[in-house]
């Protein structure tokens, strides 16, 4: 994280302000994230369940399903966010 920008001649130009804000209510990351771990534990995404650690995602394909991504969330000391795309000819799966 960038936290300070200084010239050259070590003058501040700009500064991270320790500042939060709320974006979303407990409850909807809550129903997100357990939607997302569904994905990952029942559905389109069960083959990410060979890696070992809890994962939540969303497939999803483009193009008559020849480019399909996933997206991927890992909660560890705080939350980290992945994206893998696989584009081709033909029907497209997730490995």
């Amino acid at each position: 994280m960038i936290r300070r920008v200084l010239d050259r001649d070590g003058a501040v130009l700009e500064e991270w302000e320790k500042t939060t804000y709320k974006v979303v209510n407990e409850y909807v990351a809550l129903t997100m994230v357990s939607m997302m771990r569904g994905v990952v534990e029942f559905g389109t995404a069960t083959a990410a369940r060979s890696l070992g650690v809890p994962l939540a995602g969303k497939t999803g394909t483009v193009n008559d399903h020849t480019t399909s991504g996933f997206s991927v969330i890992r909660q560890l000391m705080s939350p980290a966010y992945g994206w893998a795309i696989r584009a081709g000819k033909g029907p497209s799966e997730m490995k």
